[in-house]
């Protein structure tokens, strides 16, 4: 993750502290998000990286805000199933 992505991601996330530990969180909430979605069979091409990017930012909130739900079998909340499913079709 770049600079200009984590500083991204967390003007989405409505962050506005610059400390390194939660930086550090950041980043690991993204790296799951992105691994949850390439285990789901979504790749980020051109034609769907809108959807792809959005994706990415809900599930990277979504474990930041509900740490006990990154790795566990905990269901990924409403809003986030949609995109998914649209991502997986677009392959």
């Amino acid at each position: 993750m770049t600079h200009n992505e984590l500083a991204e991601l967390t003007r989405y996330m409505r962050l506005s502290d610059d400390d390194p530990d939660t930086d550090q969180l950041i980043s690991q909430c993204y790296s799951g998000a992105v691994s949850y979605l390439q285990t789901a069979g979504c790749i980020k091409t051109e034609q769907n990286a809108g959807l792809y990017n959005i994706a990415v930012r809900r599930l990277t909130l979504f474990y930041f805000d509900q740490p006990a739900s990154s790795g566990s079998e905990a269901a990924i909340p409403n809003g986030r199933r949609p995109i998914i499913t649209q991502l997986k079709l677009s392959q």
